[in-house]
């Protein structure tokens, strides 16, 4: 999230290519490669009322198997002061990967093969990659 699009702008490049902006200025708000795609670069330009940029956001689904680069651009050095200089935040999210292993029941056979009866259920270590019981 850019919050000081005025004066600077984000980019977005897949693979060598840019696919959001560049180097000359900011991007009307765009979808790549489309809204059905799972892995895609979504970019949104809020405009204020005059039309001037009031906020960027990029979010980017995936995973990506592509190599992604997120930009940021100004437009003037730092002696023009805080309205000039870029106000960026940003959020990463991994996916959870499940524990290798995990506490799981076991379970024995029932005592009757009709009725009422007893099944005895043990516990014990499972590899949930291999998906087998530990020794």
């Amino acid at each position: 999230t850019n919050r000081r699009p005025l004066f600077t702008h984000l980019a977005v490049r897949i693979r060598g290519r840019y696919v959001v902006a560049g180097t000359s200025s900011i991007s009307p708000s765009t979808t790549y490669p489309s809204l059905l795609e799972d892995s895609r670069v979504g970019y949104r330009v809020a405009l204020t009322e005059d039309r001037l940029p009031l906020l960027e956001e990029i979010h980017i689904w995936g995973p990506s198997q592509d190599d992604v680069e997120i930009q940021v651009y100004r437009r003037y050095g730092e002696e023009y002061g805080d309205l000039a200089r870029p106000d960026i935040t940003f959020t990463y999210f991994q996916p959870k990967r499940p524990q290798a292993w995990a506490w799981a029941a076991m379970r024995g056979s029932c005592s009757v093969s009709c009725g009422a009866g007893l099944r005895w259920v043990t516990y014990g270590c499972l590899d949930q990659a291999r998906n087998e019981w530990a020794e």
